[in-house]
């Protein structure tokens, strides 16, 4: 009878567990309680073109984020940078692990390069920029950013979608997605460096390459970075690769 009641009693602990969670009932705060699911903000790629694409991920060198490309995206390659195809109407996903941050960019064609090839890229390149995960660092107020740099041209179309609209730049709001356009088409674009202003509202020392083009406006507000608190991570970011662009219009 004794032993009856003892499994009893234990079978109820572990429903009580189960139910309510185990950071509920002791408050433990575990990021990996599910499977694929710890609380991080999660980076999804997707192609809306009939066309693949090559995507590089480049990394940043830093203490406590992903240094190594490898198994993202499916990546074979190891270190801070390797690529992968992306096929027509193809998604892919990435969430770093607990307690890791994510940062670098993301390059549609090929590698990033401040001064490509001008026969097959002739007004640049542009890239997507993203620091993720990063409310580990212990710095009051640490952000989460994102923006489309065009800072060295443009030969895509790329934006990104929220799945939670917290996101701001600075005293602008309520917007639920950024993206850029052509190469002289990105001034008053939230989330955007238009061609050649590497501080958004200041021309400082942008890359000038051979058959250099005349630079674009600046944006007259500190619109280029979408940020938000760190500590409210979380949700997911779509990354949209829309096609070539090589047009360029509104010198």
């Amino acid at each position: 009878m004794k032993k009856r009641l003892v499994g009893f009693l234990l079978l109820v602990l572990i429903g009580f567990l189960v139910y309510f969670g185990y950071e509920k009932l002791f408050g433990k705060k575990g990021c990996c309680e599910t499977s694929g699911v710890n609380g991080n903000t999660e980076l999804c790629i997707i192609n809306t073109t009939t066309d693949s694409v090559i995507v590089y991920l480049t990394l940043g060198a830093d203490t406590n984020y992903v240094t190594n490309v490898n198994g993202i995206y499916g990546i074979t390659e190891s270190g801070l940078q390797g690529y992968f195809i992306l096929s027509p109407s193809d998604t892919v996903s990435y969430q770093s692990p607990c307690n890791k941050g994510f940062n670098g960019n993301l390059a549609f064609g090929t590698a990033p390069n401040n001064c490509p090839d001008t026969t097959l890229y002739p007004n640049g390149m542009n890239i997507f920029e993203f620091a993720l995960n990063n409310n580990f660092n212990g710095i009051p107020n640490a952000q989460e950013t994102i923006d489309i740099s065009c800072v060295s041209g443009v030969n895509c179309k790329i934006g990104c979608n929220f799945s939670q609209n917290n996101w701001n730049a600075g005293d602008t709001l309520g917007f639920p997605s950024i993206e850029n356009s052509y190469l002289y088409d990105n001034v008053g674009r939230i989330g955007v460096f238009p061609f050649g202003c590497d501080s958004c509202t200041v021309i400082k020392a942008p890359p000038i390459c051979p058959n250099h083009k005349k630079f674009s406006q600046t944006q007259k507000k500190n619109i280029c970075n979408v940020q938000r608190n760190a500590t409210l991570k979380g949700g997911k970011l779509y990354v949209i690769y829309g096609g070539v662009l090589n047009g360029e219009i509104c010198k």
